[in-house]
C-alpha cells in the first residue's frame, strides 16, 4: 500500500538520492540501516546546503543526511521546515521525507501536519511523510496530509521499500530500449515447429535448444545401453559423468543417479550397472565440468505476464534458500547484471573463502541468451529449468536441463 500511495502521487523524482529529516538519533539510525538493506541511496548534500543547514540548526546538531533536526529549543517548526526545504533544493536530492512518529499526540505537539503542508506547497520534488510506528498513525492527521497531496507511509521498512520502488521505476523508465542478441530466423522457425509437436523432447534436444540460442551447455549424449554409453564417453572424451535419464527425478544426486569422474570403460560399466538396476537403462553421458558456484537458470510461463526469466541459487539449495529473481524477456547485459545483483548468491560469484572470482559476464550473457529463447518460443514452453548452471572463472555451463510443455 505504501508503494501504491507513493507511485500514484503526481510527482516523479529526477536524478539523485533520498533526503530525510527525523526527530531523534534512534530514528535516524533505524532509517539508515533499513535504507542500506533496501538499497535506497541517500543523497550527499553539497557544501552550500550543509552551510545553510548550520544556520538553521542549533549548534548541538550536525548537518547531515539523514538529518536529526530535533532539540529542546523553541522554534522546532521553523527548524524542520527550513531543513526540509534546504535539502529539497539541493541538486543531489531526488525526493524528501519527513520521517517521524505521526501519532496524534506528537504531531499536535510538534506541528508535523503544518510542517508537511508548508513544505509540500513550497516544493516540486516528491515529498512524503513516513511514520516509523505503523499501527499508531493518527488517522485524522494522515487524512489531512493526504487531502493536501502528501503521501503518508506506514512503517519504516515498507516506507523505505516504497521509496526504493519509486527510484527503481524512475531508473527503469530511463533505461534505453533492449538490444537483444541476433538469432538466426531459421533457428526460431525450426524450434517453433518442433515444440508444437506433442512428442517429448529428448535430453539431447533439450540441450540442443539451449545451445542453438547460445546458452553454454556441457557436451552431453544419450544412451540406451552400456554399449551406447561407452561409445558416448569415447566421443566426448574421458573422464565423464553418468546420469540416469529416467523421467520425474528432480535431484538425481538424492537417489544415487549420478556418478562423477568416470575415467575408463570398466568404471563406466560398474556405474551403469548400479544406476540401470534401479532406474532403468536410459542414461546420459556428459563431459566433466570444473567445480564452481551452482546457480539455477530458467523460464516459466505465467498466465498473466507470459514468459518470465528466473535466476537463483542452484543445486540442492534451490528450494532451501528460495533465493531467486524474475524478469520479463528480452533482456540485455545491463538488465541481466541487475537481475543477478538482486540475489544473495551474487556474493559467491565474487570469490569466497579462497575461491576464485567467477565470470559474471558469462552468466549475464547466458541470461540474455535464455531471454531471447523465451521471447521467441516461450509461448510454447511452460517451464524450462537449468539446474545447476555451474559458474567458474572461465565461464559457465548448463549441466542439467528440463523442458516442460504442459
Amino acid at each position: 500500500m505504501d508503494t501504491l500511495e507513493l507511485l500514484t502521487a503526481s510527482r516523479r523524482p529526477g536524478p539523485g538520492g533520498f533526503a530525510a529529516v527525523t526527530d531523534s538519533g534512534g530514528e535516524r539510525a533505524l532509517l539508515t540501516d533499513v535504507a542500506e538493506d533496501a538499497g535506497v541511496p541517500f543523497a550527499r548534500p553539497g557544501a552550500g546546503t550543509l552551510q545553510g543547514l548550520r544556520t538553521i540548526l542549533s549548534p548541538a546538531l550536525v548537518p547531515d543526511n539523514p538529518l536529526d533536526a530535533w532539540d529542546a529549543l523553541e522554534g522546532a517548526e521553523q527548524v524542520f521546515t527550513g531543513s526540509l526545504l534546504a535539502l529539497h533544493d539541493d541538486p543531489a536530492v531526488a525526493a524528501v521525507g519527513l520521517c517521524v512518529d505521526l501519532t496524534d499526540e506528537e504531531s499536535s505537539d510538534i506541528g508535523y501536519v503544518k510542517i508537511a503542508g508548508q513544505v509540500h506547497a513550497a516544493t516540486t520534488k516528491p515529498f512524503l511523510v513516513l511514520s516509523h510506528v505503523s499501527d499508531a498513525v493518527g488517522a485524522g492527521d494522515a487524512a489531512r496530509l493526504r487531502e493536501a497531496g502528501v503521501p503518508v507511509l506506514h512503517g519504516t521498512r515498507t516506507g523505505i521499500a516504497a521509496v526504493c520502488h519509486l527510484f527503481a521505476y524512475r531508473d527503469a523508465r530511463a533505461r534505453p530500449p533492449v538490444h537483444r542478441p541476433a538469432v538466426d530466423p531459421e533457428v526460431t522457425r525450426r524450434w517453433r515447429e518442433r515444440l508444437a509437436v506433442a512428442a517429448k523432447l529428448t535430453v539431447q534436444e533439450e540441450f540442443g535448444l539451449l545451445a542453438d540460442y547460445g546458452v553454454p551447455v556441457v557436451p552431453t549424449l544419450s544412451a540406451a545401453d552400456l554399449t551406447g554409453a561407452i561409445a558416448a564417453a569415447s566421443q566426448i572424451g574421458w573422464p565423464v559423468v553418468l546420469k540416469t535419464a529416467a523421467a520425474g527425478i528432480i535431484h538425481k544426486s538424492d537417489v544415487g543417479a549420478v556418478r562423477l569422474g568416470i575415467a575408463n570403460g570398466d568404471m563406466l560399466a560398474e556405474a551403469y550397472r548400479e544406476i540401470s538396476r534401479s532406474l532403468g537403462p536410459e542414461v546420459t553421458v556428459s563431459a566433466v565440468v570444473p567445480p564452481g558456484v551452482e546457480l539455477a537458470l530458467g523460464m516459466v510461463r505465467d498466465p498473466q505476464f507470459g514468459p518470465l526469466i528466473m535466476i537463483g541459487a542452484g543445486g540442492v539449495l534451490v528450494e532451501v534458500l528460495s533465493d531467486r529473481a524474475f524478469a520479463e524477456p528480452p533482456l540485455d547485459l545491463a538488465r541481466a547484471k541487475a537481475l543477478l545483483g538482486r540475489l544473495q548468491a551474487r556474493r559467491l560469484l565474487a570469490g569466497f573463502r579462497g575461491m576464485p572470482a567467477c565470470n559474471v559476464e558469462a552468466v549475464a550473457e547466458a541470461i540474455v541468451r535464455l531471454s531471447a529463447l523465451a521471447a521467441d518460443v516461450g509461448d510454447l514452453i511452460s517451464e524450462l529449468d537449468v539446474n545447476p548452471l555451474i559458474v567458474g572463472p572461465s565461464g559457465c555451463a548448463a549441466v542439467d536441463v528440463l523442458v516442460s510443455r504442459g
